[in-house]
């Protein structure tokens, strides 16, 4: 659909993915890539620092995952050493305490460096962002070091931190994926939801970044990745998705009518996994 606006970092690596994910690498041209690479890219002084999305002061954590997990997708080769010197410099204290940035952080440093110090550093702190819910650990929104008396389960988020530490290594896990996936395979609310990832700058200046979470796609991968994958469960997750996709456009639309390229990459990915569990070559529980 076309827009006015000029693309964003951020636009443009997630339309990036949906071209990798789509037709494979050969499909994402090198303007694209160059327009990603080149001209967003931050440096000091020859040191590749990040990149930042539109509302940041700087390069930050979760924009330059992002962005780094659409490259790797896009078979563009990164340097390992590079890709943790980013990711590790860019991590501070609002990273340990966001779900989001935590998972955005762990999907390209997973495939790259599973074993590496940054990866069993940045699983352990998501794993500390889990509360107990009634004998339950689970994610929620964010961690305050406060009372919150009103705090609840995000399913969103513990979604979204299953469906990326399946790639962890298991010996930092313990039970966390498999506990949380039975939680997930009940719940029925699958309404999207919004968080804003706030840093304070100074006394008087703070920068936001607004992020919205297509839950019911990310509900899909978490069920479709399990050991045992529930069928009908995945079925009931994509009837929600497919809900949100707009004939008129063929793109999938949010609340208020936009169709950010965003939400097409959460649910081109669902769909991609969606397939490949309930494909007929798996044994999946119909029961």
């Amino acid at each position: 659909m076309h827009s006015d606006e000029t693309p964003s970092t951020l636009s443009t690596a997630y339309g990036l993915k949906v071209l990798a994910l789509s037709g494979g690498p050969a499909a994402c041209n090198t303007a694209l890539v160059d327009q990603v690479v080149n001209k967003a890219l931050r440096s000091d002084d020859g040191r590749l620092v990040g990149w930042a999305a539109r509302t940041q002061s700087q390069p930050r954590l979760e924009t330059t995952a992002s962005v780094l997990d659409a490259l790797l997708h896009a078979g563009v080769s990164l340097p390992v050493d590079d890709v943790l010197r980013m990711l590790g410099d860019l991590v501070d204290d609002t990273t340990t305490q966001r779900p989001f940035v935590l998972t955005a952080a762990l999907e390209p440093l997973l495939r790259v460096a599973p074993d590496s110090g940054l990866a069993g550093e940045l699983v352990r702190s998501l794993l500390g962002c889990r509360v107990d819910f009634g004998d339950e650990l689970l994610w929620p929104e964010k961690l305050l070091h406060r009372d919150q008396p009103l705090l609840a389960p995000s399913v969103a988020h513990t979604a979204r931190a299953v469906t990326v530490l399946r790639d962890a290594p298991p010996e930092l896990l313990g039970d966390a994926v498999t506990s949380a996936e039975q939680w997930i395979a009940d719940v029925d609310d699958m309404n999207a939801v919004t968080e804003t990832i706030r840093r304070r700058l100074d006394a008087e200046k703070s920068e936001n970044l607004t992020i919205h979470h297509f839950t019911s796609a990310w509900v899909v991968r978490a069920l479709a990745g399990g050991a045992a994958p529930l069928g009908r469960r995945i079925e009931h997750a994509l009837r929600h998705v497919w809900s949100r996709y707009d004939e008129k456009s063929h793109f999938w639309a949010w609340g208020n009518g936009d169709v950010p390229v965003w939400m097409l990459m959460d649910a081109v990915t669902a769909l991609r996994d969606a397939a490949l569990a309930l494909s007929p070559s798996m044994t999946n529980d119909y029961g």
